[in-house]
């Protein structure tokens, strides 16, 4: 019985930590501060093709981050908009100051859609760079930046 037991437990073990994401990986930015001109580069490995995925952009920033949002510019071959990019406004904070998304500590974690049901025309690699349009510069407060490719069900 406790053989059938484990068994079990290990099953939904690693059916709880497996991840939704085909792709998911996230950068660091400095811990001086970002740039504007210091592009995060992220290259998603696609085999599926023919099949809609969900294209997210993660945040992960300090709960003492002076402004209320946040604006990027995405390019590459994945974005829509291609070469000339895409502006991207993410909101950090409701009216109150109150964090969207998850928060550990003083970290809070924000993912926002940047495209839905993006269906991938061949298999291979694609790019996403990712910079920051703030006026603040460097650009405190902010620790990492991700992709996320998620299979649409």
């Amino acid at each position: 019985m406790t053989k059938y037991f484990l068994t079990l437990l290990s099953i939904c073990f690693i059916v709880a930590c497996s991840s939704k994401y085909e792709f998911a990986k996230y950068e660091s930015v400095n811990e001086n501060g970002w740039n504007a001109n210091d592009t995060l580069t992220f290259k998603v490995k696609i085999e599926e093709t023919n099949t809609p995925y969900n294209i997210n952009l993660g945040v992960r920033y300090n709960k003492g981050y002076e402004f209320d949002n946040i604006w990027f510019k995405l390019f590459g071959n994945i974005i829509e908009k291609g070469k000339e990019g895409k502006m991207q406004e993410v909101i950090l904070f409701d009216k109150i100051g109150k964090p969207y998304g998850e928060c550990t500590g003083s970290v809070c974690t924000q993912i926002y859609p940047i495209q839905k049901n993006y269906i991938f025309k061949k298999s291979g690699i694609y790019i996403v760079k990712v910079v920051h349009l703030m006026r603040q510069e460097p650009l405190l407060g902010v620790k990492d930046v991700g992709i996320m490719v998620e299979k649409v069900k």
